[in-house]
């Protein structure tokens, strides 16, 4: 018996140790068809509940038995089932005809988590979403394809700027502007004009506080998350393509071709030809104003057809230095200044390399771009390189990219007129007159009549002098740089340090040559007042700008994954040190030194008038965060975040702020038996969350120089990063006076800041739900957030008496909220070959002002004042109770049933200066439509795009009624009564049936009319087609080309094709602004160009 007993437990113990040898760990890779890592993907042993989850780099490590049977399942794919071989699996899925695939959501800190964790709204973007219309600039790839994101084009430059927010705007002076994120490592957005969208794998965005908390204060507006290409496990693939865009304008504001300029201000000339002094030699018969001022701008002369002159022949340039004057007719021609714009011309060659095997992968580009402006020597260069890639060595890991680029920006620069207005060309080319060929005036070196010293127009340079002789340029380069250690202490603990790093340069010269004039130009032949006889010579005037800054990013953290029963575990501890520079110099010469230049405490000017500027900003910030998703049963995930932030640029006591969130989500199609065992509904998830984060809304930036603009920048210079650093000290200003002599001088500032001042608390909540139908065939997500951002940063105006200008203190209150609304059908339609996948997006916001600071009485900041010449029109406001931001105007003055009140005699209104609000400038509804057609190897694309609930003002159309060119102006030539108006009579206002308004044409309409702001309100809502492409496929195999070309695509590609907007918006793209990225959007002016629309093709080919 124990004999019988020993063996027994031999047995065991032999099947035991056999078991065991049969029982092995078994790691694999699991990648898609391009050799693209798929994170978190499924793997279970066959015919048990054993099973694995892939980590975010598609690895995954499984203990079974040889002969086993793993099945392999993600989310989009199609399952497979693979025995168990003897060494290393790698394992190949493809996607799923039938299914929307859930992509992986890469999250703070680069950490990639499966969507279904999430507790806040999130996006990707794949790179063909992003790339399908050709665009130059990653950000407009975007536009339209994302609900609560707006990407805001601020004018029509070869090298435009684009003002990227998420849900609304929270600050009511400081930054609203998203954070970016490249590859981990924050840039400014500006960086984004040297990224080649090629080199970008997606873009993830982080709409909530939630999401964004762990990236600090700079991550309180959102988070876009850029993450380029590092190659894939493939053999080697070389990729070159080539885009060829043409642009075009698009249309010109509404402009009259009735009346020429032979009117003005009805005065009479000299007759450089006859002798004659103070000839009339036409008058016109409605009038009896004399008619005969060859040399004005302003276009409130007689009608074309209405006058005989000598041989249908009128001045249009001269006199020569031997007295010649050359004649045209008097005629309008046809977009005469449409015609001054040529057609644009951009091109854009990739060359990309990808390789990659089980230890690595690799990806490097090149790209230049070369892009040919409306405007003839208008040109804007890219040339960049990339190289990325990850190393994997066991339990080591690394990635890293080093990316460089170098743009040059050459456009045309402001005019001289006057000898000081400083306008864009743009503004030149709409105040010449309707019958002047302006294609006849090109060669303003050789032409004499094209020079400013023959050239008809008195008082606006030939806008192709401005072409050839002022010229603003702008060289940047950007560098960035990061790297990334990975390493697995355990199987459930690993580390992460990474460092980043980036510097931008910029050189950007600009001049307005100097000009002689001749000596007959300056004997005012036309007795004009004109620049010839007020400045005989025009000196030189120059500027140079040098901006350099860069930023220094660290991380170091630990990741924890564990499972416990049904919990499973992620955490993340971490801290981080960043450091940011700039230094900025300007030197302008002594014409440009008189200009108004804003002031700082290292502004000099010298004795000689000359004068220069150099700014210095330092910040330094450390943290140390936080962060745990607790999942319950693979369906309810809690997830939690904690910061703390030490900031430079705060007072030493106040330096230490720190905030955090919860949110919760929960599957309930994973849990609830009814909804796993449905046929409808494939998956079904509700989410909440709150968070506070911290924020310090100081500027960002700061303005500096004076010729070289943006070309969106009504107030010029170019924006140079501060990073709100010494905002709370005090500056000195140059003296009044001085310099005396050789003697400078200073002034301390009028700026005061608040003892004490705190950083910025936003409360943020968000709630939402997804819900999808027929192996998500159909999905829906609905997400409602508000946040309240209080304690704001505000420069408030107080009494001149007190020698104070502003006084910068803790107040202000914000409520920002709304919801937003996905529907994506994938597919809509399939037919054998055909589908059709249509997404469709809406957001409404609703940006609030709860109050400015109700302590001091004051109830609203202002943002940007607006004027006509010296009339201040209007304004951009913050005011406590409305909209942000608001628009407020002037009008006439009205009596208490809303008529116009004119003089009894003059029948002449009156303008009411004080302003009232007429509406937000902010968009309150954005709707995007995307469309998807697919056919064996033909694609086609569209994405409609409409924003509505916003008004605007347009500068551009005081410009043109001021001209006397607008549309508008074309009416009411003669005395009119003027519409729904009344006078006062016998103490009571009357209604106006025969008073006409009196005075020159011109004078109504150029310094009446336009004194105002409500008559160039118009409604800013539009409908865009912003995207349209058709690409083909060949079939490469046919043709016996697969042996060397592994596939290769032709499309069309079209950009801003077409644009729908209410009638009274006859002037420009209501999305074009003013203040660039700043937050004063709705007002629009001569300072952006006409809209365009671009078409062209694009030729890829992979080998």
């Amino acid at each position: 018996m124990r004999k019988f007993s020993f063996m027994l437990v031999v047995l065991w113990l032999v099947s035991i140790a056999i078991a065991s040898a049969q029982i092995r760990s078994v790691s694999g890779k699991i990648t898609d068809a391009s050799g693209a890592a798929i994170p978190f993907a499924s793997v279970k042993i066959s015919g048990s509940r054993a099973g694995v989850s892939a980590d975010d780099n598609g690895t995954f490590v499984i203990k079974a038995q040889s002969g086993d049977k793993l099945v392999i399942s993600a989310v989009g794919y199609t399952a497979q089932t693979v025995t168990i071989p003897a060494g290393q699996l790698f394992i190949t899925l493809t996607k799923e005809q039938n299914t929307l695939s859930e992509v992986v959501v890469t999250t703070a800190l680069g950490i990639k988590r499966q969507p279904k964790e999430l507790g806040y709204s999130t996006a990707t973007v794949g790179n063909a979403e992003l790339t399908q219309a050709r665009v130059t600039n990653l950000a407009n790839g975007l536009s339209s394809k994302v609900s609560g994101v707006e990407i805001r084009l601020a004018d029509n430059s070869v090298n435009p700027n684009v003002k990227i927010t998420f849900r609304g705007n929270r600050s009511l002076t400081g930054n609203n502007t998203a954070l970016i994120i490249v590859d981990g490592i924050p840039v400014e957005q500006s960086y984004i004009a040297s990224l080649n969208p090629d080199d970008v794998e997606n873009v993830s965005i982080l709409k909530s506080a939630n999401a964004a908390a762990l990236y600090g204060k700079d991550a309180s507006n959102g988070v876009m998350i850029i993450n380029t290409k590092k190659g894939a496990r493939s053999k080697l693939a070389v990729t070159y393509r080539n885009t060829t865009m043409w642009n075009k304008v698009s249309y010109m504001p509404a402009l009259q071709t009735e009346y020429g300029p032979y009117g003005g201000e009805g005065g009479g000339f000299n007759d450089p030809v006859t002798g004659c002094v103070g000839c009339v030699t036409y008058v016109d018969p409605f009038t009896g104003k004399p008619l005969a001022t060859p040399f004005e701008n302003q276009n409130f002369g007689p009608a074309y057809n209405d006058l005989d002159f000598p041989l249908a022949q009128i001045a249009i340039g001269g006199p020569d230095p031997n007295g010649k004057i050359i004649y045209g007719p008097y005629k309008a021609i046809k977009d005469n200044r449409k015609d001054f714009f040529q057609t644009g011309l951009n091109e854009q060659n990739n060359l990309s390399v990808s390789t990659g095997t089980t230890w690595g992968s690799l990806f490097a580009s090149g790209q230049n771009v070369v892009n040919k402006g409306v405007v003839y020597n208008d040109k804007y260069t890219r040339t960049s390189g990339r190289i990325g890639g990850r190393l994997n060595f066991g339990r080591f890991s690394a990635d890293g990219s080093f990316n460089y680029s170098h743009q040059v920006t050459d456009q045309t620069g402001l005019n001289f007129s006057g000898g000081t207005q400083y306008r864009p060309v743009y503004w030149s080319v709409i105040n010449q007159p309707p019958h002047i060929n302006l294609k006849d005036f090109k060669d303003v070196d050789h032409n004499f009549f094209a020079s400013p010293s023959g050239y008809i127009n008195a008082y606006y340079t030939n806008p192709w002098y401005q072409v050839f002789h002022s010229r603003a340029k702008n060289t940047n380069n950007a560098l960035t740089s990061y790297l990334q250690l990975n390493y697995k202490l355990l199987s459930w603990l690993s580390f992460s340090a990474r460092g980043g790093y980036s510097k931008t340069t910029i050189d950007a010269p600009a001049h307005i040559d100097a000009y002689a004039f001749a000596p007959i130009a300056q004997t005012d032949p036309w007795s004009a007042g004109n620049t010839a006889s007020s400045y005989a010579n025009l000196p030189y005037q120059s500027e140079l700008i040098k901006i350099k800054y860069d930023d220094l990013n660290t991380d170091g953290f630990f990741t924890i994954k564990k499972g416990s029963g049904s919990f499973d575990f992620t955490g993340i501890v971490g801290a981080n040190y960043r450091s940011r520079n700039s230094h900025g110099y300007w030197y302008s010469n002594q014409a440009v030194a008189t200009m108004s230049i804003p002031n700082s405490y290292t502004k000099r000017t010298n004795a000689d008038g000359s004068a220069y500027q150099d700014l210095d900003y330092k910040a330094r910030s450390q943290a140390v965060y936080a962060d745990l998703t607790i999942g319950y049963d693979k369906w309810l995930f809690l997830h939690g975040s904690f910061r703390n932030d030490w900031l430079s640029i705060l007072e030493p006591t106040k330096r230490s702020f720190r905030y955090g969130g919860v949110d919760l989500s929960a599957v309930l199609s994973d849990k609830l038996d009814f909804l796993k065992n449905s046929n409808t509904i494939s998956f079904l998830k509700i989410r909440a969350g709150y968070a506070i984060t911290g924020n310090v809304s100081f500027p960002n930036t700061t303005s500096i120089g004076f010729l070289n603009n943006s070309g969106a920048n009504g107030n010029n210079g170019l924006a140079m990063p501060t990073f709100s650093a010494y905002y709370l000290y005090p500056t000195t200003t140059v003296g009044v006076g001085f310099p005396y002599g050789n003697l400078p001088g200073y002034s301390l500032g009028t700026r005061v800041v608040q003892t004490g001042i705190k950083p910025e608390k936003d409360g943020a909540a968000e709630v939402g739900f997804e819900i999808g139908f027929l192996h998500d065939r159909i999905r829906f997500e609905a997400s409602g957030f508000s946040t309240t951002a209080k304690n704001q940063t505000l420069p408030l105006l107080t009494s001149n008496a007190s020698g104070v200008a502003t006084y910068v203190v803790n107040a202000g209150k914000v409520l920002d909220r709304g919801y937003e609304l996905e529907l994506h059908l994938t597919p809509l339609l399939k037919f054998g070959a055909f589908k059709w996948n249509f997404n469709a997006n809406f957001t409404q916001l609703d940006d609030k002002v709860k109050e400015i600071d109700p302590s001091r009485g004051l109830n609203n900041v202002g943002l940007q004042d607006i004027k006509y010449g010296t009339n201040t029109v209007g304004s951009i406001r913050a005011i406590a109770g409305n909209s942000y931001p608001t628009l407020m105007v002037t009008d006439w003055n009205r009596d208490d049933q809303g008529r116009i009140i004119v003089n009894k005699s003059t029948g002449m209104p009156s303008a009411n200066t004080t302003q009232k609000a007429v509406g937000n400038t902010n968009y309150r509804y954005m709707l995007g439509l995307n469309s998807n057609f697919s056919f064996k190897g033909l694609t086609l694309n569209a994405v409609f795009d409409y924003r509505g609930g916003a008004k605007g003002i347009a500068a551009l159309g005081n410009a043109l009624d001021f001209a006397g060119i607008s549309e508008n102006s074309a009416t009411n030539r003669e005395h009119f009564i003027i519409p729904n108006s009344a006078y006062l009579d016998n103490g009571k206002y009357v209604p106006n049936t025969t008073v006409p308004t009196s005075g020159q044409v011109a004078s109504f309409w150029a310094n009446v009319y336009n004194g105002i702001g409500a008559p160039y309100v118009f409604n800013a809502s539009f409908w865009k087609l912003r995207e349209l492409s058709l690409g083909y496929d060949l079939p490469v195999k046919r043709m016996g080309f697969d042996k060397v070309v592994k596939r290769l695509n032709f499309a069309v590609v079209g950009q801003n094709l077409f644009m729908w907007r209410p009638k009274n918006n006859p002037y420009t793209d209501p999305e074009f602004s003013d203040s660039g990225s700043g937050n004063a959007i709705g007002s629009t002016s001569e300072y952006q160009l006409p809209p365009l629309r671009s078409f062209g093709f694009t030729l890829s080919a992979t080998f």
